[in-house]
């Protein structure tokens, strides 16, 4: 009677683990497809980037049209900034104009006031 008790308890553990080895396949198999879907969606962004010239850097799932909206609200910003800067450069420029302007006209009146106090001494 114990060798049919003992058939009984690993015909349960035979079952069992065969569940286990069923679920732990199906498992497997998901990410495996996963894993095919992460590296195609992958190969999809860098050839994206690669076709608008940037170089490889991260990627969301969204792809090019993301990664097009971006670079294009990235070159509208940088435009703007740039403009911002061209404009305070000449603005710059312009101070600096005048004060070089100023900067000569105070070195000829001290050149001036030199040689009147140089010729009125002697």
């Amino acid at each position: 009677m114990a060798g049919r008790g003992g058939g009984a308890d690993y015909e349960d553990l035979y079952l069992r683990l065969k569940q286990e080895n069923q679920e732990l396949k199906k498992e497997t198999s998901e990410q495996k497809t996963t894993l095919k879907r992460m590296y195609t969606k992958l190969a999809m962004i860098d050839q994206s980037m690669k076709r608008q010239g940037v170089g490889a850097g991260k990627g969301g799932a969204a792809g090019a049209v993301g990664a097009k909206s971006t670079a294009t609200r990235r070159d509208r910003e940088n435009e703007d900034a740039l403009a911002r800067l061209r404009a305070e450069n000449a603005d710059l420029k312009r101070k600096n104009a005048r004060l070089t302007e100023k900067l000569r006209a105070e070195v000829a009146k001290n050149k001036a006031a030199a040689r009147r106090g140089a010729g009125g001494g002697s």
